[in-house]
């Protein structure tokens, strides 16, 4: 049924999206990244202009329907799109922040996981990161966060007190 409707709609990143949607409904989450992934080659390659902000939005929309691995996948695989090398960082922690400001906090953890990726080792990144956890998040999610940021920062003092401080704070509570 997918590769009909493909062929009947080949400029729809609805369909695709719906696919990867329907895999994580069937609890078949390995799949979602590579649909995801497929679709953009396939649509970029078909000369369909779709911008980063609609996939963004699109990542969004998965998450308010609980679709959680779709709207990782979307982000992962669409969030450099059209994004000079230099502004990479400054544009994904706006969009992260827009993100945070609508209440998309999958989408905006999906975002700081891609810049983490490319930036591993930008202390800003991380504490913007550690701010979503810590305000929207749980103190394992905060903590194993902080874990990581000191492992890739290991001489970011502040890293390593916020980390602390969250401990203590755990422990007193």
């Amino acid at each position: 049924m997918f590769n009909k409707a493909r062929k009947n709609c080949p400029g729809s990143h609805e369909i695709w999206i719906a696919a990867a949607q329907l895999e994580e409904a069937n609890n078949d989450h390995t799949l979602v990244n590579t649909i995801v992934k497929r679709a953009v080659e396939v649509l970029v390659a078909a000369d369909v202009n779709i911008k980063r902000e609609q996939w963004i939005k699109e990542a969004m929309d998965a998450e308010d329907n609980k679709y959680v691995t779709t709207c990782q996948a979307i982000v992962r695989n669409t969030i450099a799109l059209g994004v000079e090398d230099d502004d990479r960082k400054k544009t994904w922690v706006d969009d992260a922040n827009s993100a945070i400001q609508s209440r998309h906090f999958e989408t905006a953890r999906a975002i700081f996981a891609h810049a983490l990726s490319v930036f591993p080792t930008k202390k800003s990144l991380w504490l913007e990161a550690a701010f979503l956890e810590r305000d929207h998040g749980t103190p394992s999610s905060l903590e194993s966060l902080l874990k990581k940021a000191v492992e890739r920062c290991p001489k970011e003092e502040t890293l390593w007190l916020m980390g602390a401080k969250e401990k203590w704070l755990a422990v007193r509570c």
